[in-house]
This record gives structure tokens, sequence and C-alpha cells, in this order.
């Protein structure tokens, strides 16, 4: 599965038509701010709402893999947890190949 890199942080607000002043809030959850050493950089950091939904969201994931592995025994899940992070690590590296992790497409 491909997912495209986010546009870089200074992009981000230019895009909604928002000019940075220093600091603003696109949305309820993330608000961003201009880098002390680099004016251009923006960093963005989680609202209160934002960690609130943030939170609720962990207890779904939890909630959904309890289900999941609800029929499998601790070794199995270890099994599966390690076959898992197997494929993925093969997947980023063939990303890093093609040029498609984040780090190769910042400047």
């Amino acid at each position: 599965m491909h997912r495209p890199s986010p546009p870089g942080t200074a992009h981000t607000p230019r895009t909604e038509g928002v000019t940075p002043p220093g600091v603003l809030s696109l949305n309820a959850y993330l608000m961003y701010a201009t880098g002390k050493a680099a004016r251009r950089r923006l960093t963005g950091t989680l609202t209160a709402a934002g960690r609130r939904a943030l939170a609720r969201l962990d207890a779904d994931v939890s909630a959904t893999e309890s289900d999941l592995l609800a029929p499998l025994t601790h070794e199995e899940r270890e099994l599966f947890a390690s076959l898992l992070r197997r494929v993925h690590t093969h997947l980023e590296r063939g990303r890093a190949a093609d040029g498609l992790t984040a780090s190769a497409t910042e400047p």
C-alpha cells in the first residue's frame, strides 16, 4: 500500500489559504508555530481537543486489537506481531529504494 508523503510543514498553511503570523490553528486538533531558529519551518502541536481525540482513537484501536487477536494464544500473538514487523520492514526497504520515504522527499 502506497501512501503519499504529506506536504512539507511550511507548505501546509499556504494550501489552506492562511499565512502564518507566528502561531495559527488550522483546525480544532492541531496548532502550528513558526520555529525559533528557522522561521520558515513550522512545528505542529496537538491541542487539548486533539489529545482527547487521539486518546479516543487509541482506545478504539486497543479494543479492536483485543477483539481481532482474541482467538490467539500469547505465543501466537508474539509470532503474528513478529511476522507483521518483518513484512513492514520489507515494505519500508522497498519504499526507500524507490525514493518514497519521507526522508527521501524532504529537501
